[in-house]
């Protein structure tokens, strides 16, 4: 600290003299300007995502809310955290195309200890799609934790295949490297595995289903 402000205190006297030019190069090699972060960009795709794992394991191990409608439908598999805004907004994002793609949403817990009593909750009523729209409905209108009330130490009294549903999909997005939340995965006609995260618009996530 005190070199540097010996070094500033001759650059400065430097920059005085006569030849200021001179000296301000010098100010420039002895006290380089601050290197300028570049702006954060969200990474839309995942470097170490393994889209095919997810959606195996989702499919096979997971355990979701599927989106009740006409049988057929496409399948999109979605990991999610019930105290995520973004989540909500791909939810709504999604609400127009239900009624031609089948989406299963698969609580995890990673944001909150809300997180797991929540998944609990929605996992173990008898209306699991119901008790998600009930969450997703008053989501807004509610501070922390945002969506449905519910006392975290009741996930004691809930069976606990409900509990071990939901940390083997947080277990399944983490080994295949997601490291954000929502993210989702599409199996297209090719047989390649899209993947689905948040932002995304409704006309974006058409054209991914190939609608």
């Amino acid at each position: 600290m005190q070199r540097r402000r010996m070094l500033l205190a001759a650059a400065a006297a430097a920059a005085a003299a006569p030849g200021a030019q001179a000296a301000n190069q010098i100010v420039e090699r002895l006290i380089p300007p601050p290197v300028k972060k570049p702006a954060h960009k969200f990474p839309r795709v995942l470097s170490e995502w393994y889209g095919e794992g997810m959606y195996e394991d989702l499919e096979k191990q997971g355990m979701g809310i599927p989106v009740p409608g006409p049988a057929g439908r496409r399948k999109a598999f979605i990991a999610f955290d019930t105290q995520c805004p973004w989540c909500h907004r791909l939810h709504e994002a999604l609400v127009p195309l239900y009624d031609r793609v089948e989406v299963v949403w698969f609580p995890v817990a990673m944001l909150s200890y809300w997180s797991e009593a929540q998944a609990v909750a929605m996992l173990s009523d008898k209306d699991p799609w119901g008790r998600f729209l009930e969450h997703q409905d008053i989501f807004k209108s509610t501070k922390k934790p945002y969506g449905i009330q519910v006392d975290p130490r009741a996930v004691w009294d809930a069976p606990v295949k409900y509990r071990d549903g939901v940390w083997t999909n947080t277990k399944i997005v983490r080994r295949n490297a997601c490291r954000t939340i929502p993210y989702g995965v599409f199996k297209n006609s090719k047989g390649e595995f899209i993947p689905l995260y948040s932002r995304l618009s409704t006309e974006e996530l058409a054209r991914i289903f190939e609608l």
